[in-house]
């Protein structure tokens, strides 16, 4: 199973939790589980009516390299991060 580290600011959509593992082998499948578990997070994962790209502003990184777009493959022993852009100036 692959281990998804979320953002912190993220528990209020995720009943707590940070660190979890699910199956998942594609980005892409891995977004579907993540919101199925937890719905009031799917709008801070894709934009509404398009299960294509990412949220503005939000990165993957899968074992320490960043993804572009949502078709990267998951290996059982996958570490992946979602990384929000960070505000401020």
């Amino acid at each position: 199973m692959a281990t998804v580290i979320l953002p912190p600011a993220w528990k209020k959509w995720t009943d707590g939790e940070t660190c979890l593992e699910l199956e998942s082998q594609s980005v892409r499948e891995l977004l579907r589980s993540l919101q199925q578990r937890y719905p009031d997070l799917a709008p801070h994962l894709q934009p509404p009516n398009d299960n294509t790209r990412l949220a503005e502003g939000l990165a993957i990184s899968i074992d320490g390299e960043i993804q572009q777009g949502i078709f990267g493959k998951l290996s059982p022993a996958s570490e992946v991060h979602f990384l929000p852009a960070l505000g401020g100036g």
